[in-house]
């Protein structure tokens, strides 16, 4: 097989776009909806400095936001690096060190690892759930 995942992804979500793909709090979001949010995140990622080789921690639940990155991360080239974002702040920071990320992306309810994650040099943004993440 000569298709990358993130490939064969996106061209289901580019057919037939308004499929439901992800249920989310209560709403279906459709396959084209989840295909937009890629395309955003892949967008912000870019104009970030992101590049093919970096790894982006994702300290996120199950989500639109999770699987849109992963796909963005992936077309880039680059790796996702999936945590538990409910670690003890010692075991995520080893971890984040280890994998050595270009930065992490977590949600509000975590957001007050932002500091501590920046004072040892790992970038983090805060961003919602069903939402593109900043740039």
């Amino acid at each position: 097989m000569d298709r990358k995942l993130e490939e064969i992804i996106l061209s289901v979500f580019r057919t037939a776009p308004s499929e439901p793909c992800v249920w989310w709090h209560g709403v279906w979001w459709s396959r084209g909806a989840l295909r937009e949010l890629a395309e955003d995140c892949q967008a912000n990622l870019l104009s970030g400095g992101f590049v093919s080789g970096n790894r982006l921690a994702l300290l996120l639940p199950n989500c639109p936001l999770f699987w849109a990155l992963c796909v963005a991360v992936w077309s880039i080239g680059g790796t996702v690096v999936p945590l538990n974002p409910r670690l003890e702040f010692s075991t995520l920071l080893r971890n984040l060190i280890l994998a050595d990320v270009f930065g992490a992306v977590i949600y509000k309810e975590q957001e007050n690892k932002v500091a501590l994650l920046e004072d040892r040099g790992i970038p983090c943004v805060v961003a919602p759930l069903a939402g593109v993440q900043p740039s």
